[in-house]
C-alpha cells in the first residue's frame, strides 16, 4: 500500500525523503532557505573532487533552499571553470519534474542578455539535476548589503538597478518570468555589472497546465508579491514587486517587512509599506517605491524599466533641490551683507563733521540754475544738505552776499554774452572768487569759505555692484551616431517612431540617469535607453570646467 504525505495527504512513494510529497518538501525548503544548516540537512554536499557528469567539483560556493552552487571544472574539449548549480535529487520523485526541468533550462539558455547569467548546459547525472553557467566572481548584492547596513547609494546603485530592470524587461518580452528576484540572485562581476541568476528555475508566463496542476508558492517570503503568497497566477508584475523590495532594501538597508515566513507573507498581503526616514528616502522617491509595491498588480509600474527610470529621476530632483537651497542660502547672505553696508553708510553720512572743518563745494547741477547764496552760521553749527531749487534762468545780475563772495551762474543761452560787472567794493576785503566758465555754460567757483562757514557735502551714493556675468556654457557633444538595435517584436508588429529621452551627462562624459519623456510604444523604450547608455560624449563645460548637464536625446526607429 502506498504511503501518503502527512501534510497534504497526497499519495507518495515509500522512499520519499522525510515522508513528504515533492510540493510539501519544496515548501519546507522554502521556509528554511535562509538557514544553511536546516537546508543542508535535506541533502548532502558534494565533496571536492567528486565527478558529476563531465564536471569535477572544486569547492562549494553557496547554498539555498532551491539548489547548491559549486565551482566546478569542465573537462573534455572545453576545459573551463564554471558555476554548477545542483538541485536536490528528491525533486525527481515528481514524475513531471524531469521534463519540466529540461524545458525550463532550454528556455533559460535561450535568454541572451548582457545582464543575465548565461546557461551553458543542463542535465541529470546519477539522479542529480544540474545546470552549468558562467562563473561570476564579484559576489552578490546580498554581499554588498551585508558590508553596509545603511544600504547602497550613488552610481553603483543605479548601475545595478538599471541592469536588472533591462534584463527583466528582456525576459518578460519573451514570456519568461523569474519569480524569485532577490539580492542573492543578483550577481556582480569585478566591474560591478549586475547579472540575474536562476532564470532556469522560473516558470513560464503562459505555462498554464502544460507541466503541472499545482500552484506551489515559488519565491522567497521577504521578496514575494502578494499574489504569489496566496498561490494565484502571476505575470511579469510579480517581478516588478520583488524588484521594488530589492530597491527598498538597497536604499534603506532593510526589507519593508520582517519576521517569520508566515508573518512576512501576511504583511505583504495586508500591511502598508513602512515609510522610511525622509533623510534616507525622500518623499518623491518613496512614492515611486510605493507604486512598485502596490498590493494589486494593476496598480504597479507596468515595466521594470519604467519603474527604475522614475526612481532615477528622484535622484536628479534631489540634486536640483540641494543646488537650489545652496543658491537661496547665498542669496540671503548677500542680502544681509548689503543691508549691513547700507546701514554703515547711513550712519557715516548722517554723522556731523568736526567743528571748523571746511567741506568741498558740491558739484554744479546738470541744468543751469540761479544758485542760492550760501548761508553763514556760527562756528560748530551744521547745515543739513538740501536739494537745489529749480529756478528758471534770469537775466538779472546775481545778488551779492554779506560775505563779499559772488556766484555767477549763466544759462546756456547767456554763455556767449559778457558777464555782468561785479558789484563795487567800497573797502578792501577778502579776495574775490574767480569764476571759470564751464563747457555747458555754467560757472564753477573756486573761492575759500568765509571764516566760520561750514558747507556740508551731499551724501555719497555708492554705485550698486554690477550684475554677475552669466555662465559661459559649452554643451556636451555626442561622439559618433546613435545606432539602436531594433527590437524584434517591435519590428514584427511594425512599431516605429521616435523615443525622446532625458539624459544626464556626467563631467567625465559618461551617461548617467536616463528618463523616457515620450515613446510611441513601450516596446521601443529599452532599446532606446540601451542605445543612449552606450553613447559617449565630449564633456560639457561651465566656465571652462567640466560639469554635469541634462540634455534631451531622440532615438529614432524606422522600418525603412
Amino acid at each position: 500500500m502506498s504511503a501518503v504525505c502527512p501534510t497534504c495527504r497526497s499519495p507518495i512513494d515509500s522512499s520519499s525523503v522525510e515522508g513528504l510529497c515533492p510540493a510539501c518538501l519544496f515548501t519546507g525548503l522554502l521556509e528554511t532557505h535562509d538557514d544553511p544548516a536546516a537546508s543542508g540537512a535535506m541533502s548532502s554536499d558534494l565533496a571536492p573532487g567528486t565527478m558529476l557528469g563531465p564536471f569535477r567539483i572544486e569547492r562549494l560556493l553557496g547554498k539555498g533552499g532551491m539548489a547548491t552552487v559549486y565551482e566546478a571544472y569542465e573537462g573534455g574539449v572545453l576545459e573551463r571553470v564554471v558555476a554548477l548549480k545542483v538541485l536536490p535529487p528528491e525533486f525527481l520523485h515528481d514524475g513531471t519534474f524531469a521534463s519540466r526541468f529540461t524545458q525550463e533550462a532550454r528556455f533559460a539558455a535561450a535568454l541572451e542578455h548582457s545582464n543575465i547569467v548565461p546557461i551553458y548546459a543542463s542535465g541529470i547525472n546519477d539522479g542529480i539535476p544540474w545546470m552549468s553557467m558562467r562563473l561570476i566572481t564579484g559576489g552578490t548584492v546580498a554581499d554588498l548589503l551585508a558590508q553596509d547596513s545603511s544600504g547602497i547609494d550613488g552610481e553603483q546603485l543605479w548601475k545595478i538597478l538599471h541592469g536588472v530592470a533591462e534584463a527583466l524587461d528582456y525576459a518578460h518580452a519573451r514570456g519568461v518570468i523569474h519569480r524569485d528576484i532577490k539580492p542573492s540572485n543578483i550577481l556582480l562581476d569585478k566591474d560591478g555589472r549586475a547579472y540575474i541568476s536562476d532564470f532556469g528555475l522560473a516558470l513560464l508566463m503562459e505555462g498554464g497546465e502544460r507541466f503541472t496542476q499545482t500552484r506551489t508558492a515559488l519565491g522567497t517570503p521577504r521578496y514575494m508579491a502578494p499574489e504569489q503568497a496566496i498561490g494565484l497566477g502571476v505575470d511579469a508584475r510579480c517581478d516588478i514587486y520583488s524588484l521594488g523590495v530589492v530597491g527598498y532594501e538597497m536604499l534603506t538597508g532593510t526589507t519593508p517587512f520582517r519576521g517569520s515566513a508566515l508573518g512576512i507573507l501576511k504583511q505583504h498581503l495586508e500591511d502598508p509599506v513602512p515609510v522610511p526616514a525622509r533623510t534616507v528616502v525622500s518623499e518623491a522617491r518613496f512614492d515611486v517605491l510605493k507604486k512598485a509595491l502596490a498590493k494589486k498588480p494593476g496598480d504597479r509600474w507596468q515595466s521594470a524599466g519604467q519603474f527604475i527610470a522614475e526612481l532615477a529621476t528622484t535622484a536628479s530632483m534631489t540634486g536640483k533641490r540641494r543646488q537650489y537651497s545652496v543658491v537661496v542660502r547665498w542669496a540671503w547672505v548677500t542680502a544681509a551683507l548689503s543691508a549691513g553696508l547700507f546701514l554703515l553708510w547711513s550712519a557715516a553720512s548722517l554723522a556731523p563733521p568736526p567743528s571748523g572743518v571746511a567741506q568741498p563745494t558740491p558739484p554744479a547741477a546738470a541744468q543751469p540754475i540761479e544758485a542760492a547764496p550760501p548761508l553763514t552760521q556760527p562756528a560748530g553749527s551744521v547745515t543739513p544738505p538740501t536739494p537745489a531749487p529749480s529756478i528758471r534762468p534770469s537775466s538779472r545780475p546775481p545778488a551779492t552776499t554779506p560775505s563779499s563772495s559772488q556766484i555767477n551762474t549763466q544759462s546756456p543761452t547767456q554763455a556767449s554774452s559778457p558777464p555782468p560787472p561785479p558789484s563795487p567794493v567800497s573797502s578792501p576785503g577778502p579776495p574775490q572768487p574767480t569764476t571759470t566758465p564751464d563747457v555747458g555754460g555754467t560757472a564753477s567757483v573756486n573761492a575759500p569759505p568765509a571764516a566760520g562757514e561750514v558747507i556740508v557735502p551731499p551724501p555719497v551714493v555708492s554705485t550698486p555692484p554690477a550684475e554677475p556675468v552669466g555662465d559661459v556654457v559649452t554643451n556636451p557633444e555626442r561622439i559618433g551616431t546613435l545606432r539602436p538595435d531594433y527590437p524584434r517584436n517591435a519590428r514584427t508588429a511594425k512599431i516605429e517612431g521616435d523615443v525622446r529621452l532625458e539624459v544626464v551627462i556626467l563631467p567625465n562624459g559618461r551617461v548617467g540617469q536616463i528618463r523616457v519623456l515620450y515613446s510611441p510604444n513601450p516596446a521601443l523604450n529599452n532599446a532606446a535607453i540601451r542605445a543612449a547608455q552606450q553613447s559617449t560624449y565630449k564633456p560639457g563645460l561651465r566656465n571652462g570646467k567640466p560639469d554635469t548637464f541634462t540634455i534631451e536625446v531622440t532615438v529614432s526607429f524606422r522600418l525603412q
